[in-house]
C-alpha cells in the first residue's frame, strides 16, 4: 500500500523536496548576504574609526598649541606689566616709607 501512495504522491513529495530545498538555498543565502554586509560594516567601522583618530590628532595638537599660545602670551603680558610697573613700584614704596616716617614722628610730637 506504500508503494501505491508513493506513486501517486512522487509528484508531490518532490516538489515539497524541491520547496525545501529552494527555502534552504535562500535561508543560506541570506546568511551569506548578512555575513557579507556584517564584514563590509566591520572595515566600514574601522576606516572610520581611523580616520577619526586622524582627525583627533590634529584637534588635540592644535588645542595643545592654542593652550601653549595662551600660557606664553599670559606670561608675556605679567612680564610687561611688572616691568612698566617698576617705577610706579618705586614710587610706591618711596611713599610707602614716607607716609611710616610721617607716621612716626605724629607718634612723636603728640606724646
Amino acid at each position: 500500500e506504500y508503494e501505491g501512495w508513493r506513486r501517486r504522491n512522487a509528484k508531490k513529495i518532490k516538489a515539497k523536496r524541491r520547496l525545501i530545498e529552494l527555502q534552504e538555498g535562500l535561508w543560506e543565502w541570506i546568511s551569506i548576504q548578512d555575513e557579507r554586509k556584517h564584514r563590509q560594516s566591520l572595515v566600514g567601522d574601522a576606516i572610520l574609526m581611523w580616520q577619526n583618530v586622524g582627525v583627533i590628532w590634529a584637534f588635540r595638537s592644535l588645542d595643545e598649541y592654542a593652550q601653549t599660545e595662551i600660557w606664553r602670551r599670559a606670561v608675556v603680558a605679567r612680564f610687561r606689566m611688572r616691568f612698566e610697573m617698576r617705577p610706579a613700584q618705586r614710587m610706591l614704596l618711596v611713599w610707602a616709607d614716607w607716609a611710616d616716617q610721617q607716621a612716626h614722628l605724629r607718634l612723636l610730637m603728640h606724646r
